[in-house]
Formats: C-alpha cells, sequence, structure tokens
C-alpha cells in the first residue's frame, strides 16, 4: 500500500516546490528611472536580457586616466510591495561603494577622492532590490532545494567631464542562483538575508571595472 500512495505523495511534493518556486524568485527587471544621462542609447546584451549598456567606442587608454567614484544612491522605483528598510538600504550602498572601489583597483585604474583634471566620474544608484528568507530556504532545502532568491537592480554610468561625454552606462539587474555567476557565493546566499543582492553588485561592480580597462 505505501508503494502504491509513495509516487503521488512524491509528485504532490514535487508540485509544490515549483509553485513555491515560482511565486517566491526575484523578478528584477532593469530599471529607467532617470539616473543615467541617456537611455535611447542603452542597447540589449545578447548574452544577458538583463542587462542593457552603452559603451562609448571613441574612449581610448582610459585605464592611464584618474578615477573618481561617487557614493552609491538609492534611487527607488515605483514597483509596488513592501518598501525595504532602511539597515538594508545603508547596507546595499556601503556594499556596493566598496565594491566598486575594490575592483576598480584591482582592474588597475588611480583612484582619487576628489575629481581631478583629466579625471573619469563614476556614479552609480541601486534602484530595487529583494532580500532572501534564510529560513524558508533552510526549510525547504531539508525538502528538497531553496526555494527563494533575492536580487537588485542598479544603473551606473561613467562620464568624461572634459567633454561631457559618456563613456560607458548599463542599467541592469541580477537575481540569486547557481547558474548567475560566482556559485559558491551564490549557494551561500540563499541562507544570507542581503547574500543575493551583495553578489548581484559585486559581479556588477566588476563589469563596470572591466569594460572601462577594456577602452
Amino acid at each position: 500500500m505505501k508503494s502504491v500512495r509513495f509516487p503521488a505523495l512524491a509528485r504532490r511534493g514535487l508540485f509544490i516546490l515549483l509553485a513555491s518556486l515560482l511565486a517566491s524568485c526575484s523578478h528584477l527587471k532593469p530599471t529607467k528611472t532617470g539616473f543615467l544621462t541617456n537611455y535611447d542609447r542603452l542597447q540589449e546584451d545578447p548574452g544577458n536580457r538583463d542587462r542593457l549598456y552603452y559603451q562609448n567606442l571613441q574612449t581610448r587608454n582610459a585605464i592611464s586616466r584618474p578615477v573618481h567614484i561617487a557614493p552609491v544612491v538609492y534611487r527607488p522605483t515605483d514597483i509596488e510591495g513592501t518598501p525595504p528598510s532602511e539597515d538594508s538600504i545603508v547596507r546595499l550602498k556601503a556594499y556596493f561603494d566598496r565594491a566598486m572601489i575594490e575592483e576598480f583597483r584591482e582592474a588597475g585604474f588611480r583612484l582619487v577622492r576628489e575629481p581631478v583634471s583629466g579625471s573619469l566620474h563614476v556614479k552609480s544608484a541601486i534602484t530595487a532590490f529583494n532580500t532572501t528568507r534564510p529560513v524558508l530556504n533552510t526549510v525547504t532545502t531539508i525538502i528538497a532545494v531553496p526555494v527563494d532568491n533575492g536580487g537588485v537592480s542598479v544603473e551606473t554610468e561613467i562620464l568624461d567631464p572634459a567633454n561631457g561625454e559618456v563613456v560607458y552606462a548599463e542599467a541592469a539587474s541580477t537575481r540569486g542562483g547557481p547558474l548567475q555567476g560566482k556559485f559558491g557565493r551564490q549557494m551561500v546566499g540563499y541562507f544570507q538575508r542581503h547574500g543575493h543582492a551583495e553578489t548581484g553588485l559585486r559581479i556588477i561592480a566588476e563589469r563596470t571595472a572591466a569594460a572601462l580597462a577594456a577602452r
């Protein structure tokens, strides 16, 4: 009798798990809040549907120029839902500040505290984010897998103050998951409230620094 009932119960459990997965996933998208200079020039990344970007192909030898990174701001969108806590906003802004500084230094740029002659200016805004629910993920992992992920949406821009040109711009979102890059951090992120959002910020910081270094 038990051998007959088990498959049916297993199917039911799988259905519930998948339903929870679909309901709990972060569904953030790239935003257009007005923070960037020009959204019309943004193009879709063929390899990443959650990234819109612009790169000025006329920029040359950017690695030789000093870089000023402005403090990250929080510029929320009109997305419906429970407003995030002030503690979460402060934490993620501080984390993104550190990530940008670390990644630009790692890429070989000389950073300056204030704009100087010839420096490039980097500005970024966190526009939306979702945190994870570690307790829920702990419970569902006992049964099968974690189901609640987090994510973040960001707008970032690099300007050349000398001529007012945009060197690089990006509006992107990330969502936590084992296939989203940085596998170890993503898996741990299911059990840390801000883990997936912070990993997403790190990915975007790396990408921004690498994009400028390539010019």
